[in-house]
């Protein structure tokens, strides 16, 4: 298995992430978005990255996004009106509940011990069901973190197995934020200064 960062977009690398992502976890919004967006969405996930990906017999078994600049990055993909409508007026009718989740996100304010603006946040992780304990997920988040220059990295999560992994990879909680049906855990990691993100 290979790990490598992304740094050219396609379309076959779109569709592949897109696939794996409602697959391993489709409840989450992003791969309940339409082909289109989605697309639109990696290529702001390569533009404001880190993005990793996991690589088996040529096919991509897991990734791992992380926004340096989380608001940047989520105003990226606010900006395109046309298909965010779309994707909005979709699930008003056939997933009401990720509606709630998107606006939640939108309005919701986090609660923390210390300031997180500006701190690069993972967006999302997703390993291949078949290829979990394989430790791909810690694998993609250190693949990450060669290229980040904080010496901070958050992700936020509702998912108590989640929150386990984070906290077994060296992430600690500082903080919480409310969405409407969700309550979120802000978790940090304090990265060490490398030789790559020094450069």
């Amino acid at each position: 298995m290979d790990v490598d960062l992304v740094a050219e977009y396609s379309n076959d690398l779109a569709d592949q992430l897109h696939r794996l992502h409602f697959a391993a976890l489709p409840n989450d919004i992003f791969p309940n978005l339409d082909r289109q967006y989605y697309r639109h969405a990696v290529a702001r996930m390569i533009w404001h990255g880190p993005l990793a990906v996991a690589v088996e017999a040529d096919e991509i078994v897991g990734f791992c996004s992380v926004a340096n600049e989380p608001e940047e990055f989520s105003d990226s993909l606010a900006n395109e009106y046309r298909m965010l409508a779309k994707n909005l007026a979709r699930f008003a009718i056939t997933r009401p509940t990720l509606l709630l989740d998107i606006v939640g996100a939108a309005i919701g304010g986090a609660e923390t011990i210390e300031p997180i603006d500006y701190v690069p946040e993972i967006t999302v992780i997703a390993v291949a069901a078949q290829c979990r304990g394989r430790n791909i997920g810690p694998t993609l988040i250190e693949k990450c973190a060669t290229q980040i220059v904080s010496p901070q990295l958050i992700v936020k999560t509702s998912d108590q197995n989640a929150e386990r992994f984070y906290l077994r990879n060296r992430f600690e909680r500082i903080g919480k934020q409310n969405r409407f049906r969700r309550k979120l855990a802000i978790l940090r990691r304090q990265l060490k200064a490398s030789s790559t993100r020094a450069a």
